[in-house]
């Protein structure tokens, strides 16, 4: 049978809820995802399904939203507010956590569908929820945005993003090389793809940080 974009959004769903569910997030077909919602913000595992003229491609995200560090980023991040809400503070694909940055999973049919299921499964049990129970707290992920400021962040693709999260999360918890940071960071998001248009802001942003009192 021919894979049907329709078809395996449903067949995905279908296999992954009990393990989803038995961990506390729930379907949210409209916006392709499972979802942990909380007082803190959210978890998610995104579900993307292209479809070829022989395969269907499908490749899942790990996300993680922190409410504190995205109702003050989203104003500086030149986003629509329509998407402040689902906006991820960290968000990784299946191949990136694997050490596979390029992986999707390709099923021409419901066999390999379910050979990509098991693997998809076994990580979600052995790194997979681990992953996003450990990072949703705020000091992990301030840790994971800034251990390494001069390098890319893994855990989000648009780096001029990490950038204004970051100093949020810095200033959040506290960071005691904070305007050191803010700084580096500045200097950093001149030389990145649009990051010029984010200067202002960005600048606005370190200066309402620093009357912001640490949590």
């Amino acid at each position: 049978m021919t894979l049907t974009r329709e078809f395996v959004f449903l067949y995905l769903y279908e296999q992954l809820s009990p393990a989803l569910k038995a961990a506390g997030f729930s379907l949210r077909e409209s916006k392709q995802q499972f979802r942990r919602a909380h007082e803190r913000g959210f978890e998610n595992l995104i579900l993307s399904v292209s479809p070829y003229p022989d395969v269907v491609v499908v490749d899942a995200h790990f996300g993680i939203r922190i409410d504190a560090v995205e109702e003050v980023a989203q104003r500086f991040t030149r986003n629509l507010p329509g998407f402040y809400p689902d906006a991820h503070t960290l968000i990784a694909s299946y191949g990136r956590l694997t050490g596979q940055p390029y992986f999707r999973f390709k099923a021409a049919n419901t066999h390999h569908l379910d050979m990509a299921l098991e693997s998809l499964l076994a990580f979600w049990e052995g790194e997979g929820l681990p992953f996003l129970n450990e990072w949703r707290r705020l000091p992990q992920a301030e840790h994971s945005l800034n251990g390494q400021p001069d390098k890319p962040c893994p855990y989000l693709h648009n780096q001029a993003h990490r950038y204004i999260k970051g100093i949020v999360a810095a200033r959040l918890v506290g960071r005691e090389a904070f305007s050191q940071l803010a700084r580096q960071y500045e200097a950093a998001l001149e030389q990145v793809p649009g990051g010029e248009l984010l200067l202002p802001g960005y600048r606005q942003l370190v200066q309402y940080l620093h009357h912001l009192s640490p949590n």
